[in-house]
Formats: structure tokens, C-alpha cells, sequence
């Protein structure tokens, strides 16, 4: 067993078998706020920081109430099991005006249902990341900047991306994914397999440095 304080309702943590939700909202106070779903954080910085006190085998979910979020927030050496998620599982109801950056994340990472909004989602040094149901509005340089070994992403829309919409991992899979205005689309440096829909742009399919797109 771990212990901790009750800053998120609990005292003791069966660290094989827990899980933990650390909530944010706009509404949300450092001072006061404790990351439980009454009391929630005011920023995704505050609860990423929380996230981080937590055991490399816990899965920690990082739930957003409502609202809009701003400012760059970075993910360094997380529990090896994170989810940000959209509270209600809706991406129309939480807006990051900000950039995401998930560096040495741990082994696990997904991201659910929110909207990106004129930034980018950086994926650098994890084992396995699962971005589903992203929408990327406004216009960017990038949308999912990935560098993961297996990168699934899924269910996601991206528009007006100026360089591409959609990094590379060693092994990524996309499929049903949406939208339009970019410039390059995928741009593959290891394997990408893509199925279903996906995005228009001027340029759908890019390999660099011995990339390969298989369709299926």
C-alpha cells in the first residue's frame, strides 16, 4: 500500500488496483480546490502536477467539467496510466486554447472528446498513446505532433492544419477520421496504417525517411 493525504478523497491507495479522477474547471480554486468533482482544480496544470504524485501502476484520469482552458500545459513523468477526458464525453463542451505536450509520459496515454482550439497535442518518448474523438479548430501549424512506438488516432477532426495534420510514430493507426483546409494530411516516418475516412488537404499522404502507408 501508498499512502496520501485526502486532497482527492481517500487516504490509502491500493496502488495495483486503484484508479484516481482528478477534476478541473474554469470555475475551479487552487486555494480550495482539492481535484474532487465538488471541489475541483482550477487549471489542467494544477491536476497534471497532481497526477504526477500518484504510482507509476495507477490509472489516472484527468476529467474537464465545461468550459474553455488556456495556456501551454506539459505532462512530464506521469504515472505510467493517464486519460484527459472531457467530463461529459462531449469535445464540444471543452475548449483548450492551448497546446498539450505529453513528454515521457509514461506507458499509457489517452486523450478523449475534447476540442483543440488554434494549437497544437505533442506526443514525445511514450510507449502507447490513443487519441479518439479530438476536434482541431481554428488554424495551427500541427495537429497531433506523435512520437509514440503504437499511436492510434481515431474519431478525430482536424481543420485548417498548415504543415499536417497528423504527426508520425513508429506504428500508428488512424481511421474515421475527419475534416479540411490542411496542407499535408499524414506524414509518415515509420509504418501508418489508415482506414476509413479521413481528412482532406493538398497533399494526403506523405513519407519521409523510409515511411510506409498501407490502406486497409
Amino acid at each position: 500500500m501508498i499512502y496520501r493525504s485526502n486532497v482527492i478523497g481517500f487516504s490509502k491507495v491500493d496502488e495495483f488496483n486503484s484508479s484516481v479522477t482528478i477534476y478541473v474547471s474554469p470555475t475551479g480554486n487552487h486555494t480550495t480546490g482539492d481535484g474532487t468533482e465538488s471541489r475541483p482544480f482550477l487549471t489542467i496544470d494544477r491536476a497534471a502536477k497532481e497526477a504526477a504524485r500518484y504510482s507509476s501502476v495507477q490509472r489516472v484520469t484527468i476529467a474537464l467539467m465545461s468550459g474553455t482552458y488556456t495556456g501551454t500545459v506539459s505532462f512530464r513523468s506521469l504515472c505510467k496510466r493517464l486519460t484527459v477526458r472531457s467530463d461529459t464525453n462531449n469535445a464540444d463542451d471543452v475548449i483548450v486554447d492551448g497546446t498539450l505536450s505529453f513528454t515521457k509520459g509514461g506507458q499509457e496515454i489517452a486523450v478523449e472528446n475534447i476540442t483543440v482550439h488554434n494549437n497544437s497535442m505533442t506526443i514525445s518518448s511514450c510507449y502507447e498513446a490513443s487519441i479518439n474523438g479530438i476536434k482541431f479548430t481554428g488554424t495551427s501549424a500541427y495537429g497531433i505532433d506523435g512520437d509514440a512506438t503504437y499511436l492510434l488516432v481515431q474519431n478525430c477532426e482536424f481543420n485548417n492544419r498548415t504543415i499536417y495534420a497528423i504527426g508520425c510514430s513508429r506504428f500508428m493507426r488512424c481511421r474515421n477520421n475527419s475534416g479540411s483546409g490542411n496542407a499535408i494530411v499524414h506524414r509518415c516516418y515509420g509504418i501508418l496504417l489508415r482506414s476509413g475516412t479521413v481528412p482532406s488537404g493538398s497533399t494526403l499522404d506523405s513519407k519521409l525517411d523510409g515511411g510506409q502507408i498501407f490502406i486497409g
